[in-house]
């Protein structure tokens, strides 16, 4: 069986399992369900030795929006592109970049 198969497949009982609960848990404000699945996740990628990192599309438009200092629509359009990252990865990118110049 591909590597590939037996995550998609873990990561789909996984999420059926958990997310009842992370629902349920959710309207109380208890965010440690995802969290834990999230880790639980990457020790399964690890131990199959799969890339957990997600290749991260960076437009030349975002870095030109950062090198004049337009922040907040760099950090969007980062985002738009690439709908995995989250708004805090994003602005942490976006500084990096406006602190290379």
């Amino acid at each position: 069986m591909d590597p590939w198969q037996i995550v998609v497949i873990a990561a789909a009982v996984s999420l059926c399992v958990s997310l009842p609960r992370v629902w349920h848990t959710r309207a109380g404000g208890d965010y440690g369900q995802i969290a834990r699945l999230e880790r639980k996740l990457d020790l399964i990628l690890k131990h199959l030795g799969l890339d957990t990192k997600l290749s991260l599309e960076v437009p030349a438009r975002v870095q030109e929006l950062a090198s004049m200092g337009r922040k907040v629509e760099a950090i969007k359009m980062l985002r738009e592109t690439n709908p995995w990252v989250s708004l805090r990865e994003a602005r942490e990118y976006v500084e990096g970049l406006i602190g290379r110049r």
